[in-house]
C-alpha cells in the first residue's frame, strides 16, 4: 500500500486528537483514532476554557457556533488581594465577533469534535484500544509506522503513514517512542470543584490571593453555563486530598462564598502543577501534541488551547505532505513551532506558580509586600501575577517564515481576521495557502495562476483603508501582496517582485513551484 494510503493512526480522543482527527477527515486524510477508554466521559469541567483565536480555529472543522451557544461567554478577569479588587482586565472579542473566552465542560467539547470528525466519512474511532507497542518508533528512513493495541484481552495491529500522540500526561506514546520528559511536578495541592447553585455572581474570571474564606490562600473562580460554577482553591500542605473531595468539605467551602444556598456537586478532584515538556516533539513519524507534548498550569488556560493549536500545526501540514503538495520536510517545521511555543507557555506559567506559591524567603517577600501596596498605588498592580491569559505564540524567525516585520500585520504571527468575500481572511486561508493581493481597481485586478499552490484573495481599497493594519502594511509600508499558510499564519509580505516571493515563501514550507505564469486579469465574478 502506498503511504498516502495509509491512514495516520491517532492516539488518545481528547481535544488535540479529536480536532486533529476532524481537521485532517475534512483535507480528505484517512485517520484511524484509538481511544483507551471503553466510552466517551461526561464528567469534570477540566480545560474549559477556549481561547477567541481558537474559536475561529474550530470553525474550520464547523464546531465554532455549537461551542459559543452552548458555552458562557466572558471577558473581564478580576484579581483581588483579600476582598479588595485591585485590577481588573477587559479582553476584546475577535475580528470575527468570537467572545474573547468561552467555557464549556471539555467533554463538551470533545463531543463537538467527535462528531466533527466521524462526520468526515473519513474517521474511525477505535474505543477501549490500550497501546502495546509501536515498531521503529525511532526510525528516520521506515515508510510507515505499526501500533499494536490491545482491545478485550485480543491484541491487534494496524499500519500507518504517521502516528499522532495525543493520550495525555502520562502518555504511551512519548514513554514508547522513548521522548524524555523534562520538567517538575509542584508540591502544592489545589482542590478543584465543579457545583450547581444560585449565585448573584457575574459571568467573569475573578481570582483572589490571601481569600478570607480559605486561610489566606488562593481562590480562582470561573462561571459555566446555566447555574454551573468552577472554583480552584488553593489546599493547605498538610491537606488530605480523598478528605477534602468530599461533599462534607466542600459544600461548607462554597457556602463560604456563597451564601447559604443549596448546593449540587457534580465533580471534585485535586491536582498538582505540572510543568513538564517533551524534550522532542516528534521522532521518525511519531508527533506528539497537547499534554503528550507539554504539561502545564491550569491559570492562564494555555493547556487546551496550546493541544489544539498543535493539532492544528501537524493536521495541514500531514495533509500537504501525504497529498504530495509539499516535501516531507515540511513536518520539520511542527516540532521547531510547538516546541517554541511549549518553552514559551512553560516560561510564562513558571512565572505565575512562582508569584502565587513562592519557592524560597525571599520569594515570599516580594510577593506579600507587593499584596499589601497593591491597592494603595495602582501602578504596581501590572507586576501581580494571577495568570497570563492564553494567546497564541508567535513564529517570528523561525525557517518556515519570511523576514520578520515590526508593523500591525507581523510575518510569522496570525493574520488579522478581517471581514473580505462574505467571509474572514482566516477562514478563506483554512483551505490551503493564500495570498492577498492588493489591487487599485476592478480592471487592474489580477490572479496569479497558481490553482495548485495559491488561492488568490483580492483586497479592494476599501478594505484595506478600513481595517489598520492593513492600511499601515499596504498603504504605508508598500506591501502589496501577503502569503499564508492553512493556519493563519503569515507566511511573507512582498512588495515588488511578487512572482519570484510566492516561490520563496511556498519553498520554505516544501512545496517547489515550476509552473508560476504572468499574472492575468480576472472579473469581479471570478474573484
Amino acid at each position: 500500500m502506498k503511504n498516502d494510503q495509509l491512514p495516520v493512526i491517532i492516539v488518545g480522543a481528547g481535544p488535540a486528537g479529536l480536532y486533529a482527527a476532524a481537521r485532517l477527515g475534512s483535507l480528505g486524510t484517512k485517520v484511524v483514532v484509538l481511544e483507551r477508554l471503553i466510552s466517551p466521559s461526561k464528567r469534570g469541567s477540566k480545560a474549559l476554557c477556549v481561547q477567541s483565536d481558537v474559536l475561529d480555529l474550530l470553525d474550520n472543522v464547523g464546531c465554532k457556533s455549537a461551542i459559543v451557544s452552548m458555552g458562557c461567554q466572558w471577558n473581564i478577569s478580576r484579581t483581588y488581594v483579600g476582598e479588595t479588587e485591585i485590577r481588573a482586565t477587559k479582553f476584546p472579542a475577535s475580528e470575527t465577533g468570537s467572545p474573547a473566552f468561552t467555557n464549556l465542560p471539555q467533554w463538551r467539547v470533545e463531543t463537538e469534535l467527535r462528531e466533527a470528525a466521524l462526520a468526515t466519512g473519513n474517521v474511525e474511532l477505535i474505543w477501549g484500544a490500550e497501546l502495546i507497542h509501536i515498531t521503529d518508533p525511532d526510525s528516520d528512513i521506515s515508510e510507515s509506522v505499526t501500533a499494536t493495541y490491545d482491545v478485550d484481552g485480543q491484541n491487534h495491529q494496524i499500519t500507518g503513514a504517521y502516528l499522532l500522540g495525543c493520550d495525555g500526561v502520562r502518555s504511551t506514546v512519548r514513554k514508547l517512542a522513548g521522548i524524555d520528559w523534562l520538567g517538575r511536578v509542584h508540591q502544592d495541592r489545589f482542590l478543584i470543584v465543579d457545583a450547581k447553585f444560585k449565585a448573584d455572581w457575574p459571568k467573569e474570571r475573578r481570582f483572589w490571593f490571601n481569600a478570607s474564606s480559605n486561610a489566606g490562600r488562593q481562590i480562582v473562580i470561573h462561571p459555566q453555563p446555566g447555574d454551573y460554577w468552577r472554583i480552584d482553591w488553593q489546599l493547605s500542605p498538610d491537606s488530605d486530598p480523598k478528605a477534602e473531595i468530599t461533599e462534607e468539605r466542600i459544600v461548607p467551602r462554597i457556602q463560604m462564598l456563597a451564601g447559604n444556598v443549596p448546593i449540587d456537586v457534580e465533580w471534585a478532584s485535586t491536582y498538582q502543577f505540572h510543568q513538564k515538556y517533551a524534550e522532542r516533539l516528534n521522532v521518525g513519524r511519531i508527533f506528539l501534541l497537547g499534554d503528550s507534548a507539554h504539561a502545564l498550569p491550569p491559570f492562564g488556560a494555555r493547556g487546551m488551547n496550546s493541544g489544539l493549536q498543535d493539532a492544528e500545526n501537524i493536521a495541514w501540514k500531514l495533509a500537504y505532505v501525504m497529498s504530495t503538495r509539499a516535501d516531507a520536510s515540511l513536518l520539520n517545521t511542527f516540532h521547531e513551532e510547538r516546541h517554541r511555543a511549549a518553552k514559551e507557555n512553560i516560561e510564562i506559567t513558571g512565572a505565575t506558580i512562582r508569584f502565587m506559591v513562592p519557592p524560597t524567603r525571599l520569594h515570599r517577600f516580594y510577593r506579600n509586600n507587593l499584596l499589601r501596596v497593591s491597592s494603595h498605588y495602582p501602578r504596581l498592580n501590572r507586576l501581580v501575577n494571577s495568570g497570563k491569559m492564553s494567546e497564541p505564540t508567535s513564529y517570528q524567525g523561525l525557517s518556515a517564515f519570511g523576514a520578520s516585520t515590526e508593523f500591525a500585520v507581523k510575518t510569522g504571527e496570525l493574520m488579522p481576521n478581517f471581514a473580505v468575500q462574505r467571509s474572514f481572511a482566516r477562514t478563506l486561508s483554512s483551505r490551503g495557502f493564500s495570498i492577498f493581493v492588493r489591487i487599485q481597481s476592478v480592471t487592474e485586478l489580477q490572479r496569479l495562476e497558481l490553482s495548485r499552490h495559491l488561492q488568490v484573495i483580492p483586497l479592494e481599497e476599501e478594505i484595506i483603508v478600513g481595517h489598520p493594519a492593513l492600511e499601515e502594511a499596504m498603504l504605508r509600508r508598500g506591501v502589496t501582496a501577503i502569503i499564508t499558510r492553512p493556519d493563519g499564519y503569515v507566511a511573507d509580505q512582498l512588495y515588488d517582485d511578487i512572482i519570484s516571493g510566492a516561490r520563496l515563501a511556498l519553498h520554505r514550507c516544501g512545496v517547489e513551484v515550476s509552473d508560476i505564469a504572468t499574472p492575468t486579469a480576472v472579473s469581479t465574478q471570478a474573484a
